[in-house]
């Protein structure tokens, strides 16, 4: 699930659709990728984190976790 609502908000962001997303899947796919990803094992297929303000949204915190920059 966290992979598609990373690619879910990559989609909307690339488009420039206004569409609204489900922030309990990218709340859900959060925590699924925190339990999982660190350091040693996002070489490749995630960046570093990317640091967001405490008041990100829930998309945009999912997206700096997996390496994105929302505010690029």
């Amino acid at each position: 699930m966290a992979e598609y609502a990373v690619h879910s908000w990559d989609l909307v962001r690339g488009t420039g659709a206004s569409i609204d997303l489900d922030d309990s899947l990218a709340e859900t796919g959060l925590a699924a990728m925190q339990g999982g990803l660190n350091e040693e094992n996002r070489t490749g297929a995630f960046g570093s984190e990317v640091s967001v303000p405490d008041d990100a949204s829930a998309y945009e915190r999912l997206a700096a976790f997996s390496g994105r920059d929302p505010h690029a």
